[in-house]
């Protein structure tokens, strides 16, 4: 028991490490160094390794999903949730996993499973109501996602992602003008809050909307009158 603490212990350092190493000035570039850095991943090994029932499973399976090892991740997460079935930021990384592993069904139901966690401890739900919407989404669900994405919104309309993710939908089904609308409701709320990154995302996504629209969207000609074709 003694050398159980004193490595949850040790593995509680190695998470402090990471957290400090993508905060410091020193070492950020845009804004925060992501789970996909050699070093954090290291140390998020480590960590685990130490400690696996601890939350450096959650470290280290981001780490995982960053590299592309999503039913790694996946694996490393099931773990976790055994241990800590009321845990949702758990869930949640776990329905990540499943999504990019194109387990739609599977993933659904672990992001509703964390929001009904997450609302029962009345934390914010707006990721996992975003990217249910694209696990619905790819089902078919379109009616289901178009919900989950609202809900996303209404819980924080100042997470972006539901925006670009809903106007990337919009798009694939070539609703041109509705993912312009999606698209546009960002760029003001770029605009008002200074987002000069966010903004720059939005005007580039308009303009693949709008040479999309010219080259897809069937072209209209006036009908000829009779009698004055060419001659």
């Amino acid at each position: 028991m003694a050398d159980d603490y004193y490595k949850e212990l040790r593995a509680e350092e190695f998470l402090r490490e990471i957290d400090t190493y993508r905060k410091a000035d020193t070492v950020r570039k845009a804004d925060t160094v992501d789970f996909g850095d050699k070093h954090i991943k290291s140390l998020a090994e480590k960590a685990y390794g130490l400690a696996p029932n601890s939350r450096a499973a959650k470290y280290y399976a981001r780490c995982l999903g960053m590299a592309g090892q999503y039913q790694e991740a996946f694996d490393v997460l099931e773990q976790y949730i055994k241990k800590h079935p009321d845990e949702f930021e758990s869930r949640e990384l776990a329905a990540s996993a499943l999504f990019w592993l194109e387990q739609y069904e599977e993933a659904e139901k672990y992001y509703k499973k964390s929001i009904e966690l997450a609302g029962s401890q009345q934390l914010n739900t707006a990721n996992a109501y975003c990217y249910l919407g694209m696990s619905l989404a790819e089902q078919g669900k379109e009616k289901e996602a178009f919900k989950a994405w609202d809900k996303a919104k209404s819980q924080k309309p100042s997470y972006t992602s539901t925006y670009f993710v809903k106007a990337d939908y919009l798009l694939s089904k070539k609703m041109y003008d509705k993912a312009s609308s999606e698209i546009n409701e960002v760029l003001e709320l770029a605009k008002r809050k200074g987002w000069s990154g966010v903004e720059d995302r939005a005007n580039a996504q308009l303009e693949i909307i709008t040479l999309e629209k010219l080259m897809y969207s069937p072209t209209q000609h006036p009908p000829s009158s009779p009698g004055h074709g060419p001659g």
